[in-house]
């Protein structure tokens, strides 16, 4: 009895020594003994789906004997007596394979072809990559090729992946077989745990970007991007059904997708957003661009609430795919529920990082007087800008709120859309129109002889014309005349709507053309 206690009490003061004890995975000279005993009962030239090492045990699954799709597992393992480790090989036992990949012999590869030699550099390449904050260890190592899910379930190219871990953290680190680190999951660190992306640059974004490409490959079926603190996420045409989208997410290394496919609304809508491929973006980038829009936000405590990149539709011109990081002053407090969204700072930056746009805070915004002659003129200055000096232009109206164009489509004959011009450009839903008359339209150009004098008289008078108290210019509008006026020599006629706010139901129009020939008055 007294011999049993003192090995109990000798078992509980080694306990320490005893976790750190050579195994499979802190001791190269063990690992070897293991791994040749395990290669001799395989054979050395078997090909393999799988090898995993942790501390304890080496397993392969290897394919059987015979050849064809079927597998066998093998494994090695150690009993300790005292100091001495006694390794035993056994195998083979019959698998069943599993996983979303029907063809199973694409993910086999030759025994010979793993650098077994390269594993303690590598791991030792890990470990440093990790950057835990107490002492790590490797917990694990998986060789097998990579498995992508678009267009079909495939096996790729082969990919060790290392766990790391210390008593509070973990991590994960994917090489290529000669060592390049090809992936990074810190989500269950320290510093993971803590993420954040929109604040924090030294995320490997690539890698979230290389997630992403083993489902959509190039191909352009990305609609957005988001990037929000924890997460980034990116909304592609569902498989098998453009219709249909699925969100996948990144948080840091973990990667998986939304558990519900979602109707594909940009396909649906009119002006949804158009899809576009990951090479039109570099998220590796985006500290550059956050840092770039937080430089524009007026209050200079910009605190980002999320960012996104997307293709929007344009009237005319090339799409292209832009940033729009919104922010918002970092002192103020944002309610949980009713946050008003026109106080936060938009910008609009490329792909590269230029701003191309900034929309600030309603609050800090200019009060803009659209029916005013400077406003009239500068924003036919931006539509002509935006839609070509030769666009035939069915009207043009002017209200409170908003500017409205219609035009002939340049790029589907028969077809015409609307433009309306808030904080931005955009493009409403497109119509049909038959027989087109050109007569019916006019074009930038036409309106030269409009200028801030011309304008400013048009108003003066056309207020005039309807004296009644109260009332106000609440609507302009360009057309053509037709089919009341036929334009003289391509002049285009104004309607000046007064009446008395606030719904403006008593009033009248006085029509000028637009060179300031009085026309008519309607009351």
């Amino acid at each position: 009895m007294r011999l049993f206690l003192l090995a109990i009490v000798a078992l509980v003061l080694a306990g320490p020594a005893l976790a750190q004890a050579p195994n499979y995975l802190n001791d190269q000279a063990m690992f070897q003994k293991g791994w040749s005993e395990l290669v001799e009962k395989m054979g050395p030239g078997v090909d393999v789906a799988e090898i995993v090492i942790r501390p304890e045990a080496i397993e392969v699954k290897a394919r059987a004997e015979g050849g064809g799709a079927r597998i066998d597992r093998w494994q090695v393992g150690f009993t300790r007596i005292m100091t001495i480790a006694l390794h035993r090989a056994s195998g083979p036992r019959p698998e069943v394979p599993s996983g979303p990949v029907r063809d199973i012999e694409s993910g086999f590869f030759g025994l010979p072809s793993v650098p077994i030699d390269r594993l303690w550099p590598i791991l030792e390449s890990a470990l440093a990559r990790a950057r835990l904050e107490d002492a790590g260890r490797i917990s694990s190592v998986r060789i097998a090729r990579q498995v992508t899910l678009l267009p079909n379930p495939a096996y790729g190219e082969v990919r060790w992946t290392i766990g790391v871990a210390s008593d509070r953290e973990t991590a994960s680190i994917t090489t290529d077989p000669g060592g390049r680190i090809m992936g990074v999951d810190i989500a269950g660190t320290n510093r993971g745990r803590n993420r954040n992306f929109l604040e924090q640059d030294e995320w490997p974004l690539a890698d979230a970007q290389a997630s992403f490409r083993t489902i959509v490959g190039a191909k352009p079926e990305v609609y957005e991007i988001d990037v929000s603190r924890t997460t980034i996420s990116m909304k592609a045409v569902a498989a098998g059904n453009p219709r249909s989208t699925t969100s996948w997410m990144w948080d840091g290394g973990a990667f998986r997708r939304d558990f519900v496919d979602m109707p594909n609304t940009d396909l649906i809508r009119n002006n949804g957003n158009l899809p576009f491929s990951l090479d039109e973006v570099d998220l590796a980038k985006l500290p550059a661009i956050l840092k770039a829009a937080r430089e524009r936000e007026p209050s200079g405590n910009a605190r980002i609430m999320i960012a996104k990149a997307v293709k929007e539709r344009v009237p005319v011109g090339t799409p292209k795919v832009t940033w729009q990081v919104q922010m918002v002053d970092g002192r103020r407090q944002i309610p949980l529920f009713g946050e008003d969204f026109s106080e936060r700072t938009v910008v609009n930056l490329t792909p590269d990082g230029a701003v191309a746009a900034v929309l600030l805070p309603k609050s800090l915004r200019p009060k803009v007087d659209r029916l005013s002659p400077d406003a009239v003129l500068a924003a036919l200055e931006t539509l002509q800008t935006s839609l070509g000096k030769n666009a035939r232009l069915f009207e043009v109206s002017f209200n409170a709120d908003q500017v409205a164009l219609a035009m002939i489509s340049p790029s589907q004959p028969g077809m015409t859309f609307e433009v309306a011009l808030r904080e931005k450009l955009e493009e409403t839903s497109p119509r049909s129109v038959s027989m087109v008359n050109l007569r019916s339209t006019f074009a930038f150009g036409d309106l030269a002889r409009l200028d801030k004098a011309n304008l400013e008289s048009i108003l003066v008078r056309a207020r005039a014309a309807i004296p009644i108290p109260g009332a106000q210019i609440h609507r302009i509008r360009i057309w053509s005349g037709e089919p009341f006026w036929r334009p003289r020599q391509g002049m285009p006629y104004l309607d000046i709507r007064v009446g008395v706010p606030p719904r403006f139901d008593v009033g009248g129009y006085v029509v000028f053309t637009a060179d300031g020939k009085f026309v008519e008055t309607v009351k």
